[in-house]
């Protein structure tokens, strides 16, 4: 039997695309495409819970009367819960879209992988064991290795968090803007502390011992900012600089709405009604202009969270977080125009006048001086 729709077909496309075409405004090429792939693999993932029996391979049940109605129950509050979280990224990308800085620093940072299932998948790939990619074992050889190296792993007092991620947690806590950047959510300790005895004065189990050491590499992981991937940083970079072409998004025109009342109509009507206060408008924030100007901005903060992989002299794992300079701007001028402009001041006067009339009130107040002595 198939289960209850709470909302029929159309309102979920309707959703779906509304967002696709959000998707296509962002004014970042990044994050364009990666959100319209995000919302895609998320609408394909949750529509297979809800597909009918036949389409399943599990063989059809014969469920009970009452046992349909709680499978109903359920798959609507499961519905709902999707509904409004569809209307949520739906709303996150529209406000991106009009400006907000809030929304779309977090746009931009979804794209470029400093936060959510991306950057787990970049985190992956310097950091074995890494959540992003599953493990594939091609033989029983592959399978005893694997239980090789789990054995000699460390899971003593002795126990220490991967070579690779804690450099990566070192160098955050070292630089400043990434030490200040959203709070603590990049901060993470890199000194691992298990006591020994618990409030009893008890030695500690052994299975405290590891759920400790899963939270703190659970945490180390939430708060690590792995390299990006080099096409997507030069492309970033570009950006900022302004040698990377870049133009506003350009929105679909509007039907035109229907003829409205005139305001003598509206307030005979209505009444006379109050505006939005300053408060009410801008309770989440205030709407920019989408210019290079306000983007480069946002560009900027994205740009310092991305670290560069090293080796020290030690032969260690290093990592580097950039320094932003700005892009240094020239003049050429003619020679005429170089000369005019050392001979004469900001204000358009002859530096040479200006030097002889010094020289003049210079004697002038030496002979007041003299004469005032005698």
């Amino acid at each position: 039997m198939s289960q209850a729709s709470l909302a029929p077909p159309e309102v979920w496309r309707h959703l779906l695309r509304t967002t696709l075409r959000e998707c296509s405004y962002l004014p970042d090429p990044i994050a364009r495409k990666y959100m319209h792939k995000y919302v895609l693999e998320r609408y394909r993932k949750k529509v297979s819970a809800f597909a009918p029996d036949e389409q399943k391979d599990t063989k059809p049940r014969r469920t009970s009367a009452k046992h349909q109605e709680r499978l109903n129950a359920m798959s609507l509050e499961k519905q709902k819960k999707l509904q409004k979280s569809a209307r949520s990224i739906l709303s996150l990308i529209r406000r991106g879209n009009q400006g907000y800085q809030l929304p779309l620093d977090k746009i931009l940072m979804l794209a470029y992988g400093r936060v959510g299932a991306k950057k787990y998948t970049l985190l992956s790939e310097i950091v074995p064991n890494g959540r992003g990619g599953n493990k594939v074992f091609n033989s029983s050889a592959d399978i005893e290795k694997y239980l090789e190296q789990k054995k000699k792993e460390s899971t003593g007092d002795d126990w220490q968090l991967p070579e690779v991620l804690h450099a990566l947690i070192k160098s955050q806590r070292n630089d400043s803007f990434v030490r200040s950047a959203h709070g603590k959510r990049f901060r993470a300790g890199d000194t691992i502390k298990i006591p020994r005895l618990n409030s009893w004065m008890k030695p500690l189990p052994e299975c405290r011992r590891e759920n400790i050491r899963k939270r703190i590499l659970h945490r180390s992981k939430f708060a690590a900012l792995p390299p990006a991937d080099p096409d997507e940083v030069n492309t970033l970079r570009g950006l900022i600089d302004g040698t990377e072409p870049w133009k506003p998004p350009i929105r679909r025109v509007n039907v035109l709405p229907a003829a409205k009342k005139s305001a003598l109509e509206s307030l005979i009507h209505e009444g006379p009604q109050g505006g939005l206060s300053f408060k009410q408008a801008y309770a989440d924030g205030r709407p920019h202009r989408l210019t290079r100007k306000f983007m480069r901005s946002i560009w900027k903060k994205v740009y310092k969270l991305m670290p560069v992989q090293g080796i020290n002299l030690e032969g260690r794992p290093k990592f580097d977080f950039p320094t932003f300079k700005g892009r240094r701007y020239t003049l050429t001028m003619g020679k005429e125009e170089f000369q005019s402009i050392l001979n004469n001041d900001e204000h358009g006067h002859d530096i040479a006048s200006l030097a002889t009339n010094s020289e003049h009130r210079e004697e002038t107040t030496d002979r007041g001086a003299e004469s005032s002595i005698q």
